[in-house]
């Protein structure tokens, strides 16, 4: 058997452990790695987990990533030599965890651009409207009324919701259109709701709508930029939290660790973790990720029916592309115009934003919309982005683009649930079940679905785990000295 000394020095280290210097024994099967605390999944929420367990002082640990980089939902990329957003983008005011982890690893924050007029491009037609975004609702009472159910919902199960069934029976939009939306009104909220819901208004249940607004806190926080969910950005870009909490956790970050199945995790003993490059076994497991992607491992024993059935019912959609469009000078302002735009067409909608740099040195706009032909989306972007801010838009000295839906390990940047699903879930998404700790921004809430719900989930999952070794007693699993992996290949 070949083994590459890479991956053994990889596999082979947990947080501060040293390297065992005893020559491996050829003729052996070498053991698997063994640690108190596998984390699966190099997101946020992953990483956050990892960073409070090294807080904490656990010693054997390990976050196991199938990318060949760390930090899930969130990417860097670079336009005009500037660091920006592919992914999740912005942080608002009640969103404290993400600013007390930014403060923590000495990452600054700035606020987004909104200062002038937003535009909108309906049919073609070129509209400006004072001042930034807020709750698509006109009517004060409607939008009230709202914000009043989303209240009634209960976030660690929100299908013990009074009527739950009959909430979420109906779409959001045949909500709206029973208590009076003009159908106007109503055809512009139905696409908007692409940009915050991941789907249309008339497909996503109303349930599940009230739901993630009470995560938010509430229907105006979650859409506004100034004291709300967009009212900020990460100097760095946002995977600048996660890349920094590799540089502490090091070694215990292994990465190309795809898990493909997970056995005895109910019963007495290890359990076992079966990755891309060999066993892993633990005393605890945090599934830091998405359930749709956790939907891909196989289990043995077959989970709980109640946990299955959010694994298997998690929607895969809520995907998009982001492109970037780079030039030397944000020349919208001098327009008077902010560089916030939505644009209407063909039954769906594009949300346009700036992206300069703080100083204002260069300019960067960001659209992001629905998954196409990059070589068509370039096109159809960049014409949108004339009508919008003049001549000057033809020009960009950089164009970037990232398409989500061909992401391997991301089945889905957000949740939009259809009508019928939350209701018919009992089973908490956060409770773990016999050695495995659930976390993911789809297990908070608080923030559900964003970069400060990811991390809330990641340092629950992590408070557990500890408090779960501690009451079980369990010693720091001594290692082998002949080898600590099971490698493939």
């Amino acid at each position: 058997m070949t083994f590459n000394r890479r991956d053994i020095l990889q596999l082979g280290l947990a947080s501060g452990a040293a390297i065992a210097t005893t020559p491996l024994i050829s003729a052996c099967v070498p053991a698997p790695l063994v640690l108190d605390v596998a984390i699966i999944g190099a997101g946020i929420s992953g990483m956050t987990a990892g960073y409070q367990l090294h807080q904490q002082g656990v010693k054997s640990f390990a976050v196991l990533e199938a990318r060949d980089r760390v930090g899930g939902r969130t990417y860097n990329q670079t336009v005009n030599d500037q660091p920006i957003d592919a992914g999740a983008t912005w942080i608002g005011p009640t969103q404290t965890k993400m600013y007390a982890l930014c403060k923590e690893l000495g990452l600054s924050v700035f606020p987004s651009y909104w200062r002038g007029a937003m535009s909108t491009l309906v049919d073609g037609i070129v509209a400006r409207v004072p001042g930034t975004f807020g709750a698509p609702i006109a009517d004060p009472r409607l939008l009230a009324k709202v914000e009043a159910l989303a209240q009634t919902v209960p976030l660690h199960a929100p299908w013990q919701t009074p009527n739950a069934r009959q909430l979420d029976a109906q779409t959001y939009a045949q909500f709206l259109a029973a208590a009076g939306m003009p159908a106007e009104e109503l055809a512009v909220l139905n696409l908007v709701c692409l940009t915050t819901f991941g789907a249309r208004a008339d497909q996503i249940s109303l349930l599940y709508v009230l739901f993630y607004i009470h995560s938010a806190g509430s229907y105006t926080v979650l859409e506004t930029m100034l004291r709300g969910a967009q009212q900020d950005r990460i100097k760095g870009g946002t995977q600048a939290v996660s890349l920094a909490i590799h540089q502490r956790l090091g070694d215990a970050v292994l990465l190309h660790r795809s898990v493909t199945k997970i056995h005895n995790w109910n019963g007495v003993g290890l359990t076992e973790i079966e990755t891309a490059r060999g066993r892993v076994r633990a005393r605890r497991v945090i599934m830091a990720l998405s359930p749709s992607q956790a939907a891909q491992i196989e289990y043995s024993p077959r989970l709980p029916t109640g946990r299955q059935a959010i694994l298997d019912g998690w929607p895969r959609g809520g995907s998009g592309m982001t492109m970037h469009f780079g030039y030397q000078t944000p020349f919208w302002r001098k327009q008077g115009l902010s560089g916030l735009a939505v644009e209407l067409i063909d039954g769906a909608s594009m949300l346009i934003a700036d992206m300069s740099p703080e100083d204002g040195s260069c300019g960067i706009l960001k659209t992001l919309g629905p998954v196409s032909n990059a070589k068509v989306r370039r096109r159809n972007a960049t014409a949108s982005l004339i009508k919008l801010f003049g001549a000057e838009a033809a020009s960009p000295t950089q164009v970037t683009w990232q398409d989500w839906s061909t992401e391997t390990y991301t089945r889905g940047c957000v949740s939009p649930m259809a009508p019928g699903f939350l209701s018919n879930l009992d089973t908490e998404l956060a409770a773990p079940c016999g050695a495995l700790h659930w976390a993911g921004t789809e297990t908070s809430t608080i923030w559900m679905g964003y970069m400060d719900g990811a991390a809330r989930a990641g340092s629950r999952a992590a408070l557990e785990v500890t408090a779960a070794l501690t009451k079980a007693g369990a010693p720091t699993p001594q290692r082998s000295r002949s080898s600590e992996i099971s490698d493939s290949g």
